[in-house]
């Protein structure tokens, strides 16, 4: 109802969320690497850019970016790394902020259940 028949508009929003998901997946590859490889936060930032340019362009990226029926996926991905990012956190009030990020993963798309789990073994 907001773009009507104008699919530009998802299309944006498509890649605007893709954009956020790509934001949060560098700042989880920083803090992974900086608690667990790097002992320079400058290495660390290189790892994580590295890694978040190879995720932007990967081809399996591709669909659901472009289709607009692809964003229950891309919003998925955006639930389980914000999870996963306040999971690392590791404080009572992030810890619940990312279990509702999970329940919201969840509710995107079935993927969403393995939040928790994949935390777990963080």
């Amino acid at each position: 109802i907001v773009y009507g028949i104008n699919a530009g508009g998802f299309h944006f929003d498509n890649v605007f969320l893709h954009a956020l998901v790509v934001y949060f997946y560098s700042k989880f590859c920083f803090r992974l690497t900086e608690t667990y490889l790097a002992r320079d936060p400058k290495q660390a930032w290189h790892v994580a850019a590295a890694a978040s340019v190879f995720y932007s362009v990967h081809p399996v990226h591709v669909e659901p970016v472009c289709s607009i029926v692809g964003r229950s996926d891309i919003l998925c991905g955006l639930f389980f790394i914000v999870g996963l990012l306040c999971y690392t956190t590791s404080t009572i009030k992030t810890e619940a902020l990312g279990f509702v990020a999970g329940v919201l993963s969840t509710m995107s798309k079935e993927l969403g259940v393995t939040v928790q789990f994949t935390a777990c073994l963080l």
